[in-house]
């Protein structure tokens, strides 16, 4: 399966989809459906635009995930002497997760805690 990762790039950057719009002159549309993976095709012109554009590599932008192995990212918090071992695909949530405004990370995190607090009240009864 081939992933774009524009999305992470344009995090990275702190970057809305406008401003690589505007660097790259590449349609709307076209900068949408990469960045949420819906592309079918791209042309190497637009993809060096968006390469020029972000300053880095293709290897950056896109990648092919092999199905028979499942991606895994394991992720050191030296301070707290600790380590997560995450999927890719939960990586990519955390990602999704930390462009949220705080409003919308609260709201999140309320809902995890009282699905949390149901659950261990339906295993008490």
């Amino acid at each position: 399966m081939i992933r774009v990762l524009l999305a992470e790039r344009l995090f990275e950057k702190r970057w809305p989809q406008a401003e690589l719009i505007r660097r790259t002159g590449i349609r709307a549309e076209t900068i949408n459906d990469l960045y949420h993976e819906m592309a079918t095709r791209i042309s190497f012109e637009n993809l060096d635009k968006i390469c020029e554009a972000l300053n880095c590599d293709v290897s950056d932008i896109i990648f092919r995930e092999h199905k028979s192995k499942k991606s895994i990212i394991k992720h050191s918090f030296p301070e707290q002497k600790q380590s997560l071992v995450l999927t890719e695909q939960e990586y990519s949530l955390i990602t999704i997760f930390r462009m949220f405004t705080k409003a919308k990370r609260e709201m999140v995190f309320q809902m995890l805690f009282s699905t949390a607090l149901n659950e261990d009240k339906a295993k008490r009864e």
